[in-house]
């Protein structure tokens, strides 16, 4: 095969494109930016936290919703300085994360609730990156861990004193993983 190419190009695409202004080029770009911006509103109406459970994500009458977990929020920083509180902190000389505390202080929930089935997600928060969920189900195991409600209320008033989250109310969180 010779060094001279062997494809051939279409001139039709750059004929198409030459016959753009500028002006029409920025106003495409305008409008593809409008468009975005609604999706981002629409999104950020749709990933608000909710009190009830909405029946479009319950596993059991929705096929596949995205994930959803029930519990409280806090920052990164106040379950750092919640295991630093508890000394939760590991004694390896590392620094503390949040990733090395997270199950240090979940055990330590579960202990003062006596609910084994406690865990910490991340959820989506509007404000950014940068929270932390101490959550006691998810849309996907409500079905077998959520209390009676009594119950429910002790451990959510045993999570609010501990971590000082007193007048929190507890939301269902859309899951930060979650693509859609």
């Amino acid at each position: 095969m010779s060094s001279e190419s062997v494809f051939r190009y279409s001139s039709s695409a750059s004929d198409e494109d030459s016959s753009l202004t500028v002006e029409d080029m920025l106003e495409e770009q305008r409008h593809r930016v409008a468009l975005h911006e609604e999706y981002k509103r629409k999104a950020r109406e749709a990933r608000k936290p909710v009190a009830q459970l909405p029946t479009k994500y319950n596993p059991r009458l929705t096929a596949g919703p995205p994930q959803v977990h029930f519990g409280l929020v806090l920052t990164q920083q106040h379950l750092l300085d919640y295991a630093n509180a508890h000394a939760l902190a590991h004694t390896s000389g590392k620094p503390l994360t949040t990733i090395s505390c997270r199950l240090p202080v979940t055990l330590h929930l579960r202990s003062l609730t006596n609910d084994d089935n406690l865990y910490t997600a991340t959820p989506y928060v509007q404000d950014g990156p940068g929270f932390i969920m101490v959550a006691l189900y998810s849309n996907y195991s409500m079905h077998r861990h959520k209390l009676v409600e009594e119950d429910e209320n002790e451990v959510l008033d045993i999570l609010r004193r501990a971590l000082k989250l007193e007048s929190q109310p507890a939301l269902w969180h859309w899951d930060a993983g979650n693509t859609w």
